[in-house]
Formats: structure tokens, sequence, C-alpha cells
């Protein structure tokens, strides 16, 4: 088994971790296995991990999963873990926590024009 696969299935029970919001009683079971490609049974399956998560937990996860699927669809190339993990990290972020440093900073009209940027998400190609 590569390394990359160990890696591969280190992130994927991360994701499922990251998207469980971890309250509630657990009722399903993820396995993740590697295979070195023959048919499911062999002696060189290898069990990656296990995480158990809520009902809200998979339903996130499928979520999750079916708007990867869209976005890698939409632009190819695009890693969908990688973009869920940026997806979640954002939807967390409250721009009003920004506002005392945007009003404390040494140059006030360029760290309004930069919130701005960030809030509206419309980027005028400089800071």
């Amino acid at each position: 088994m590569a390394e990359n696969e160990n890696s591969y299935a280190a992130r994927l029970l991360d994701a499922f971790r990251q998207l469980d919001p971890a309250s509630g009683t657990p009722g399903f079971r993820i396995q993740v296995w590697t295979s070195c490609g023959t048919s499911c049974g062999t002696s060189c399956e290898t069990l990656c991990g296990t995480i158990e998560l809520t009902a809200a937990g998979v339903a996130a996860s499928i979520a999750a999963l079916e708007k990867a699927v869209t976005a890698t669809r939409i632009r190819p190339g695009i890693d969908p873990l990688l973009l869920v993990q940026i997806e979640n990290h954002f939807a967390n972020v409250d721009p009003e926590s920004y506002l005392a440093d945007v009003f404390g900073g040494p140059d006030a009209e360029a760290s309004v024009a930069a919130y701005e940027q960030l809030v509206t998400g419309e980027w005028d190609g400089e800071l």
C-alpha cells in the first residue's frame, strides 16, 4: 500500500470528523479500506480507520460530498476534500469580528478597502 493511500484515507476520515457536529448518539459506522486492486475479501486489503457518525454527521457528509462532486464537474482538477475544508473554514468566518482590526489599522482607507473586498468578494487587484 502506498503512502498516498494512507494519507488519502486519513484526510477522508478527518473530513468526516469535521462535518459531524458530535451531538447525539452515533448511528453510523464508516470504515475506510485500501486495496491492492483485486476483488474484495483478499488478504491485501488494509483497514485504515473507522469513524462513528451521528445522523446529522452523515447528512452533512453527503451534502458536502455532493457539493464537492458538483464543484469538480464545473472546475476539473480541484481536490474535493480540500474544497470542503476551505468552504467549511470560510463558512465559520464572521466578517464583524474583523472590524476592530479595520478601524485600528494604520491606514484607515486601505483597511476599509481590504475589508470591503473581503466581505463582498469583489477584488479590484489592489490592497
